[in-house]
């Protein structure tokens, strides 16, 4: 799978993710600090689904119209301990399940998803 790991996230889970197999960009060993718009167009761009704990991303999918394709997965975490949340997240990415064309959004008891809104085509206000 071609991931993108927020730079929010552990790099324990980007080790993990490589390990068996997965092709990662860390934003934060490549790109640290990258505004979260350029994070969703690299991600975009580079066809990866973006991985995060910030919730902002569900802000500038559904209310600014920013592209998220093919997928962007959310981990809502707060309050468990840090192995805790790299166990959940890594056992999560390593499911063999079709993300594309969703916002997940993944707790510790529950997963909900959400149909990425449709992009507009790429000459539109040409």
């Amino acid at each position: 799978m071609r991931l993108m790991i927020d730079e929010n996230m552990s790099e324990v889970i980007v080790t993990l993710l490589r390990d068996n197999g997965h092709d990662v960009i860390a934003i934060a060993e490549d790109a640290p600090q990258l505004p979260d718009p350029d994070v969703m167009a690299w991600a975009e761009q580079d066809d990866r689904i973006l991985a995060t704990h910030d919730t902002d991303f569900g802000e500038l999918i559904y209310r600014q119209a920013h592209p998220a394709r093919p997928a962007v997965i959310l981990f809502r975490l707060a309050g468990m301990h840090p192995s805790e949340i790299i166990r959940l997240v890594t056992h999560t990415l390593l499911e063999e399940r079709d993300w594309t064309g969703y916002l997940w959004t993944i707790s510790e008891t529950n997963t909900r998803w959400r149909p990425l809104p449709p992009q507009p085509p790429h000459n539109a206000g040409r």
